[in-house]
This record gives C-alpha cells, structure tokens and sequence, in this order.
C-alpha cells in the first residue's frame, strides 16, 4: 500500500468518501497501527480511541481497529490511557481474543501509570483475582510469578500499597480504619493480612508487628520483629484469638516503664499509640 501510494502520490486519496484525510501521517510509521496511534496521540482530541477511529472511518469489525486498540493497551502513553473509560479497557481485557495479550496489557497499565496515581480501583481489582499480588521483596522464599516479574519495582509497591488499604478498609470501621490507613499511605507497614477467619488482622511495620481483632474490647498486641514473624508464618494454622495473645512476648521500651506493649482502644488512645511508634 506504501509503495502504491508512494508511485501514485496520496493526492489520490483526496477527497475520496470514507478515506480519512489523516491517511498520509498514518503511513510515515514502520506499521499501519502504529501510525494510527500515533497520529491520535499527537492530536488534541480530548475523546477517547473509539470516537478517532470512528471519526476516520476505521469501524470495530476492521483489523486495524482492533490492531490500533490493541497497541494502545500495550505501548499507549498514560494520557490515552487516562482518557479511556475504565469499562472500555476492561471491555478489551476480557475479550477472549485478547488472551494472550492479556498480561502486556495489565502490565503496561500499571508500568504507565503508577506515578500519575491516575490507576482505576476496578481495574486493580481485575489485575489482582486474575495475578495475585506481588511477592514480599524481603521475603527469604521471595518467588515473583512471570507476570509480575515484568512490573517495575515502583509500579509493585505502589500495588501493594493500593492492595494493603483494601484490606484494611475491608477490616475496619471508622476510627481505626483511619489510624492504620495513615501508616499505610505514608509507607511504614511492609504488609497486612487477615487472620482468624476474618476475626483478626495482622500488620507488619518491619521493625516490630501488631495483632488487631475484630471485635470491640480486645486490646492490640504490638510485638517485636522476629516474635511476630513467629505469629504470621503460622497465622493460617491458627482458629483461635488466645494464641495471639501473649503479654510475655509483647514489645517492651525502657523509654516507657511500665507499658505492657498492648494497644488498649480507649480515650485518647490514637495519639498515645502514635507517639509510641515512633518511637
């Protein structure tokens, strides 16, 4: 078709019905897609994708509508991305042609986006029942799955963040929520993870870890690093909140004589837990 249009020059395209004016830039790229692309994100069009293909005569059923939707997934700049409606790339993402193109999607939407914090909580929520989360970088059985392996480091923690508040907001209410989720976004828990059947909640601050449970009157236990270790490898095996509670064990500091390295969830008990912690 180059060649063609090369010989004959793209003046034979003027003014032809249903040929797009924008026909000649398509084709200084390599391939026909990416020209496409590239013109639409040169372009100052504040629609998404579909409108431009519409607009320029390239219907759904064409392959390089489907070819052009296809580079966008997979190389488009975050700004195209951003202008799509969550819905329509989730659309594409489980169309079963899109299969095996499936993980270059999600991995570049998350490699595109993670420092525009412009991810889509729906589009996570799909990334993660479809891969799992990220390995625990610290961990000694530290094995990444080929998916996330081509995520950037960044783009990990920046998941692992997003996956960390879910679960924090999916355990608690209100007061507590608020407290725990502040550490979270501020980049001091390492990792969270419901215990006990959905009873209890672990979280994991590196230097030390807290035992919370979910029901009101139950202190939180605050222990060292490698105690609490002890408690999450064996967290899964574990049915009953007693076993969690070991005063013995608890965190001590000689900066607070007297404190049995318990969270007692009454009065002022937010600014006296936090002067604590930093402690």
């Amino acid at each position: 078709m180059r060649m063609g249009l090369e010989a004959k020059g793209f003046g034979a395209l003027t003014g032809r019905e249903k040929v797009s004016g924008r026909v000649p830039s398509w084709f200084v790229s390599k391939r026909l897609a990416e020209g496409v692309l590239r013109d639409y994100e040169g372009s100052d069009t504040s629609t998404g994708l579909d409108s431009y293909l519409k607009d320029n005569f390239i219907s759904p059923e064409e392959g390089l509508f489907i070819e052009v939707w296809r580079l966008l997934l997979r190389t488009g700049a975050a700004k195209s991305l951003s202008k799509e409606d969550p819905g329509r790339l989730l659309a594409e993402y489980e169309k079963p042609e899109n299969a095996q193109h499936l993980p270059f999607f999600c991995q570049h939407y998350l490699n595109a986006l993670h420092q525009k914090v412009k991810w889509n909580d729906r589009i996570l929520r799909f990334i993660k029942k479809k891969y799992g989360p990220p390995a625990d970088q610290d961990s000694r059985d530290h094995m990444e799955t080929p998916f996330w392996a081509k995520v950037e480091v960044g783009a990990k923690k920046a998941f692992k963040t997003w996956l960390m508040l879910v679960r924090i907001d999916e355990f608690f209410e209100g007061v507590r929520a608020d407290f725990w989720r502040h550490y979270v976004k501020a980049g001091n828990v390492v990792d969270v993870k419901k215990i006990l059947n959905g009873d209890g909640f672990m979280l994991d601050f590196g230097k030390f870890g807290v035992v919370e449970f979910k029901n009101i009157g139950n202190a939180a236990y605050i222990y060292p690093t490698e105690v609490f270790r002890g408690f999450w490898k064996k967290a899964d095996y574990v049915s009953y909140g007693v076993q969690f509670k070991d005063r013995i064990k608890t965190i001590r500091h000689r900066s607070i004589p007297g404190w049995g390295g318990r969270i007692i969830h009454k009065g002022n008990w937010q600014d006296d837990t936090s002067s604590k912690i930093r402690i």
